[in-house]
């Protein structure tokens, strides 16, 4: 088993590598790589195969990070994500630079700025966001705890990043949800 204390600069050089990390979020546990490399991605596919782009999430690690890739953000959602303490998911249209593999069929990614403390240092020494997608679980269920993951994907994975987090602590999936013109929520998952 792939188990160490962990480096961020470690883990850095593996995400500038292009490799794929297996991390406890602040959510579920998820495969989690640099969202601007088509390479990485690719990296993740390998390793689960197909993903739905409906799974994509972008994790940044501030809201004046958020806004560097996103130019809508309605003023009560921005409100919303400043004060709100549980890990919140929102849908956004990307800025137009962003690369092709990320770019859903609806238009919309799911954006989150990560709780973790070890996440948001993480990204912030990249200085770019990480793609995560759910680790595929052994009934295909979300995968709550480190239990949950299936074994071929914790064997595929370059590294287990824990992020401080006990590995059989159980966690939950983050409220996904939109909004229409007038700051009005749309909630897909509560």
């Amino acid at each position: 088993m792939k188990y160490y204390l962990d480096d961020l600069y470690a883990v850095k050089d593996i995400i500038n590598n292009k490799q794929v990390l297996l991390s406890a979020t602040d959510t579920i546990w998820s495969l989690v790589c640099d969202a601007m490399s088509e390479k990485a991605y690719a990296a993740m596919q390998k390793i689960k195969n197909p993903i739905n782009p409906s799974d994509h999430e972008l994790m940044v690690n501030s809201i004046s990070q958020l806004k560097k890739y996103i130019h809508d953000i309605h003023p009560r959602i921005e409100t919303l994500l400043l004060y709100h303490e549980k890990p919140l998911s929102v849908y956004y249209r990307p800025a137009h630079f962003f690369p092709g593999h990320l770019k859903p069929s609806a238009g919309k990614l799911a954006f989150r700025i990560t709780k973790d403390p070890m996440l948001s240092e993480l990204i912030d020494l990249l200085d770019r966001p990480l793609l995560t997608v759910p680790a595929v679980s052994k009934a295909n269920l979300i995968p709550c705890s480190y239990e949950d993951i299936d074994e071929d994907i914790i064997d595929k994975c370059k590294y287990i990043f824990q992020t401080g987090r006990h590995l059989q602590q159980s966690m939950q999936a983050p409220v996904l949800v939109s909004f229409n013109q007038q700051g009005d929520l749309i909630f897909h998952r509560e």
